[in-house]
């Protein structure tokens, strides 16, 4: 594989709209770079509700690999969104089974195979980063709007991209 994105997944609920549909960073980026043939993994966690259910489905619908991906007794993250103007605008978050989110010795292992990796604000790897540079690995982080956050600081060192 080439690029491995780990980390964060919700179900974007545009409820006024009666719609909702699978996303996040890490995952967005993985189907968006498999829609231009790069080969792509995603690991993460889902809640063992429907929703994870269909995160995973639509992810490996993609072609993007999830192997890796952990399903958890609980919720699949959820973000609330409604449209004001024809702009997203976040307005709730439920972090379900994320929130206890860790990559497990195996799942690491598994990130060093690839090239590249890929993580975000809200993916809880950011521990990880030191390790994976250190291992060779060539390192992305999508610190979102969130110029003020302490990770800037923390990442610095460890973030190519």
């Amino acid at each position: 594989m080439d690029i491995v994105t780990v980390g964060d997944n919700c179900i974007d609920d545009y409820s006024f709209e009666r719609k909702s549909f699978p996303g996040g960073n890490a995952v967005n980026v993985a189907v968006y770079l498999k829609r231009y043939e790069v080969n792509t993994s995603y690991i993460g966690v889902v809640g063992s509700d429907g929703n994870g259910k269909r995160m995973i489905e639509s992810i490996n619908n993609q072609g993007v690999d999830v192997s890796h991906v952990l399903i958890k007794e609980g919720k699949t993250a959820v973000t609330t969104v409604v449209l004001n103007g024809g702009e997203r605008k976040f307005t709730g978050y439920d972090e379900g089974v994320l929130r206890d989110f860790i990559l497990s010795k195996e799942n690491i292992q598994y990130v060093k195979k690839h090239k590249i990796v890929h993580s975000a604000i809200s993916g809880h790897c950011e521990d990880y980063f030191k390790e994976f540079q250190k291992s060779g690995l060539i390192t992305s982080f999508d610190f979102s709007n969130e110029v003020e956050s302490p990770l800037i600081n923390k990442l610095a060192s460890y973030v190519d991209y």
